[in-house]
């Protein structure tokens, strides 16, 4: 694992104000300082995160995890929580309606959020996973559908939530493929290159109609 730089600062004064630049270990952030009141930039204060916090990878697993239980809450279902990843597995969702052909209907989520581990392809994103993740994801005697959910995130972590006046704003893009979905696995390949479309948004709306579909394509 990767030991934290330290964090640092620089410091210049110009005039009644002084601007600092904080150095950190994944970010930096720039604070201008007026007669010792601290704003950032346009009138906005920017975050600066002390030495200590959370790695940058622990971060992106628990925006992830944000992600899904906001969705999941504006669908009127239900997140599971898992104490191991051992099969293929972060969270799962749970409904309680009684639909014609699956009562409480369930699927299986394995989560990732990244910065730069995505090529963005216009209609679609391409996000490699290991051979061992995808035979687990696709695995016929699953008891519940898989599905692969990926965050995109800015580089910046300080940027990714932003509160106002008007709400929080998360500037956290998901999308979504079922197991089904995913493409061949090649013969003695240790990986496979997922193409999850763009269209395939991870939002309440697709996530009711997603659970139900998945699950009558199962029984099928």
């Amino acid at each position: 694992m990767r030991k934290p730089r330290p964090l640092r600062w620089l410091a210049q004064r110009n005039g009644s104000k002084i601007v600092m630049v904080f150095l950190g270990a994944h970010h930096s952030a720039t604070l201008v300082l007026y007669f010792g009141h601290a704003i950032g930039l346009g009138g906005t204060l920017t975050l600066v995160l002390p030495e200590g916090s959370l790695h940058i990878d622990q971060m992106k697993e628990q925006l992830s995890l944000a992600v899904v239980s906001m969705v999941v809450t504006g669908a009127g279902m239900s997140t599971l929580s898992w104490s191991t990843d051992m099969d293929g597995i972060d969270t799962s969702v749970r409904s309680h309606v009684d639909y014609p052909n699956v009562y409480g209907p369930t699927l299986d989520i394995q989560l990732k959020c990244t910065s730069s581990g995505w090529r963005d392809k216009g209609t679609h994103i391409e996000y490699q996973i290991s051979r061992r993740l995808y035979e687990k994801m696709c695995n016929p005697k699953r008891h519940s559908p898989a599905v692969f959910c990926v965050t995109m995130v800015p580089e910046d972590a300080t940027s990714w939530l932003n509160h106002d006046v008007e709400g929080l704003l998360a500037r956290a893009h998901s999308y979504w493929q079922a197991a089904r979905d995913f493409p061949p696995l090649g013969e003695g390949r240790e990986s496979v290159t997922l193409k999850v479309p763009k269209a395939n948004e991870f939002t309440p709306a697709q996530l009711l109609s997603m659970i139900v579909d998945l699950h009558d394509a199962e029984s099928a």
